[in-house]
């Protein structure tokens, strides 16, 4: 049975790698008990027996990164909001989006121990951003002065992207908050006291965002 050609050159490859002296094998990726064990079921497998290369050496260190990450959004974030999100006015339009990104999250795990590190960083930003905006936009009565702090979660997937992906995927995903959170605040449903606070007399804060309403109305 003729072998598969690219396989044939990467095992040569593999043969031909130089060996890692004694000590880096055992201690280049060494970890302490607990996290030796979570790396192992959650990120991508280092190889062993031969020297790593400087590529191969970022995926192992970025994808025990995104483990870690992975844990404390599911644990921490996502799972402890189930029992808010069905408590919620909007529970019942929240929680179905609240369960995808939960299921993408746990996708992620998946492709992030395959070491395919885009796609889990994609679900894991996109997940903070699908819920989020759902969040929002879904608010009884519209967006009040109360609610406002919750733009600032929408740093999180910022700085997800600043760890995980390419370095320019920060300035699109902090590009497309900023796009939102503007069309939140002008054409957004508001409640009244955000209303009011928009265009009462010390409103100076909001002066911004009457230019660009004014702005997105104009023909």
């Amino acid at each position: 049975m003729s072998r598969n050609p690219e396989t044939s050159l990467r095992d040569q490859a593999n043969a031909n790698a130089p060996l890692a002296p004694t000590f880096l094998q055992r201690e280049e990726f060494a970890a302490p008990p607990l996290l030796a064990w979570w790396y192992r079921l959650f990120a991508p497998t280092p190889p062993t027996g031969r020297l790593v290369s400087l590529r191969e050496r970022e995926l192992i260190r970025r994808g025990r990164l995104a483990s870690i990450i992975l844990a404390v959004q599911l644990l921490l974030i996502e799972l402890p909001v189930i029992p808010v999100v069905l408590h919620a006015p909007n529970g019942p339009i929240v929680l179905p989006w609240l369960a995808g990104c939960i299921l993408a999250l746990l996708a992620a795990f998946f492709f992030n121990r395959r070491g395919h590190l885009l796609i889990a960083g994609i679900l894991m930003v996109g997940s903070i951003e699908v819920t989020m905006i759902v969040k929002i936009l879904t608010i009884p009565g519209g967006i009040s002065v109360f609610y406002l702090p919750q733009f600032d979660i929408l740093i999180q997937p910022i700085l997800i992207a600043v760890a995980l992906l390419a370095p320019w995927s920060a300035f699109a995903v902090a590009g497309f908050n900023i796009c939102f959170i503007i069309g939140a605040l002008t054409v957004g449903p508001h409640a009244h006291d955000l209303a009011q606070a928009r265009h009462g007399p010390d409103s100076y804060s909001f002066l911004w965002l009457d230019h660009c309403e004014k702005s997105i109305g104009s023909p």
